[in-house]
């Protein structure tokens, strides 16, 4: 569906040559949500504006179905941007319209007929359920109310793909929540492929199927999401992630005095084997469990346990032993 190729983005500031983007490459299957992570400054968002040429890269391709798209210009970049919807941080609405007229703005820029339009907008406005706020001007909406606006407006002129500039970074928790699911919901009732910017980890585990980590302008690892979160690569990669399992433990518990303390990883159907009860079984070694946590990704799980193993040192050895063959991975904290 989208393909990038060795893509470069420079730009030329007080005389000198900034590389945003570094070689990246990338593939998009059609009807994917596919995540971009990173910091601040790392060019995802770049990244993004170069698959509707916002952004024209100073090198490599951009190709969607099939057609590279890189040299487009006139009719044929109009036509593009089209079909391809885009949303942004700060909702970037017309604050003299209403909600009405600024999902009728890209269906009259496309050149639609009244008729059309009337009909197409209230379609939109349920669609992202907003009905009652067609009259209402965008200072008396709130946060979560203005972004369902903008993805009504990406998504007047029913585009293929739909570009997602942290579109919840503005938002609260709760209000963050409702718009991944209503994203979710448009991927899935509509397939349309959607590329989602953020630098939050917990927004790629709660809607993406894919996604790239950018770091410095390049792009460091890919990989399914469960990939990303079981496996994570590059050390950056495993910072982030990390963020999302808080699991630190306070100073009182790890200090010299008690039994050994280990940092249990679950991956896939081994989350879900009763490993502790076994140990304490085989081994009679106690069990004082510190923390943890399994998550599902999709229908996969993924889980962190942090215990304290208190026996005899033979015991202790036979048990961790034991836990690092029926885990993924074992760290000894203490």
């Amino acid at each position: 569906m989208i393909e990038l190729k060795g893509i470069h983005v420079e730009f030329r500031s007080n005389g000198n040559i900034i590389s945003a983007v570094k070689d990246a490459s990338l593939k998009i299957e059609r009807g994917e949500v596919f995540g971009i992570v990173g910091a601040s400054g790392a060019g995802k968002s770049t990244l993004l504006r170069t698959i509707n040429l916002l952004e024209r890269p100073t090198g490599g391709s951009v190709t969607i179905e099939g057609v590279d798209i890189t040299s487009f210009t006139g009719g044929a970049l109009r036509d593009l941007r089209l079909q391809t919807g885009m949303i942004f941080q700060q909702f970037n609405l017309i604050h003299t319209g209403t909600v009405y007229a600024n999902v009728a703005f890209p269906l009259k820029v496309a050149g639609k007929g009244g008729q059309e339009i009337a009909r197409r907008v209230p379609e939109l406005l349920a669609l992202v359920g907003l009905e009652e706020k067609a009259d209402a001007y965008p200072a008396q909406l709130s946060g979560g109310q203005k972004q369902r606006v903008g993805i009504a407006r990406a998504l007047a002129n029913s585009p293929r793909i739909l570009l997602c500039d942290e579109p919840t970074s503005a938002l609260d928790l709760e209000t963050t929540a409702s718009i991944l699911d209503l994203l979710r919901e448009i991927n899935q009732r509509l397939g349309i492929t959607m590329v989602i910017i953020t630098h939050e980890m917990a927004v790629v585990k709660a809607i993406c199927d894919r996604v790239a980590v950018m770091h410095s302008g390049e792009i460091i690892e890919a990989g399914t999401v469960y990939e990303i979160f079981a496996g994570p690569r590059h050390e950056y990669t495993r910072q982030l992630v990390s963020r999302t399992f808080s699991l630190e433990l306070p100073p009182r518990l790890l200090g010299g005095n008690g039994g050994r303390i280990v940092k249990i990883h679950y991956r896939g159907g081994r989350a879900e084997e009763p490993v502790i009860s076994e140990t304490v079984r085989q081994f009679g070694v106690q069990v004082n469990i510190l923390h943890g946590q399994i998550e599902y990704i999709g229908d996969n799980p993924l889980g962190t346990l942090v215990a304290e193993l208190v026996g005899e040192q033979g015991q202790v050895e036979n048990a961790t032993s034991f836990i690092c063959r029926s885990t993924n991975a074992v760290e000894v904290i203490r």
